[in-house]
């Protein structure tokens, strides 16, 4: 009989707290999906800007360093914007997309950035990134946000050395280190933009 209560019991309240999880769950969802296809018509837009050599709204920097020990890094970003002359306070470049890749050694790097053109904000980053581990051949982390900059997902997997992916069920925040790091990298992103867009 006490088995039956607490049964019963367990299933009212998963029953009454389901409603906020599905609720969650769906905006969630919703959100991604939303990212999903930004981030695919951001890539149809620069595919068809470089098929027609419109180039005028994106800006490009190598640079190069020697590393002791390690040999020259390469590191290239690609800074994709429109421009808003509308602005009555001059003339906005718009930063929607950034693509990064470097190598550290023989360990090469890739990183994409989504921005909301309108806000500035974050909305998605992506990074791959070979490991140092021999049991792993690279990780992959992909971060969706809001529209306010608060996280709504992360996601990380891994692919380890017989070539299985391995997928991170741990619940992240946007207290998690490696949330607070990604968003730190973004940061970084948009301070050298806005610095050589205003030196120019």
């Amino acid at each position: 009989m006490k088995k039956s209560i607490i049964l019963i019991v367990s299933l009212l309240l998963s029953l009454y707290c389901c409603p906020d999880i599905l609720a969650q769950n769906n905006k969630t969802e919703n959100r991604v999906k939303e990212i999903r296809k930004i981030y695919s018509n951001t890539q149809e837009h620069i595919k068809n800007s470089l098929e027609l050599e419109e180039t005028n709204n994106s800006m490009k920097i190598d640079m190069y360093r020697m590393f002791g020990g390690s040999g020259m890094q390469q590191k290239k970003m690609e800074f994709y914007y429109n421009v808003d002359d509308s602005r009555t306070n001059g003339v906005g470049w718009n930063l929607y997309f950034v693509r990064v890749s470097y190598n550290y050694a023989v360990r090469q790097f890739y990183e994409e950035y989504l921005f909301d053109e309108e806000t500035g904000k974050i909305m998605f980053i992506y990074k791959k990134a070979d490991s140092y581990d021999n049991n792993v051949m690279y990780n992959e982390e992909r971060c969706y946000f809001y529209p306010d900059g608060t996280l709504c997902t992360y996601k990380h997997q891994h692919k380890d050395s017989q070539g299985k992916t391995i997928i991170d069920n741990k619940h992240y925040s946007n207290k998690s280190a490696e949330v607070i790091d990604l968003i730190k990298s973004a940061k970084q992103i948009k301070t050298i933009y806005n610095t050589t867009v205003q030196s120019e």
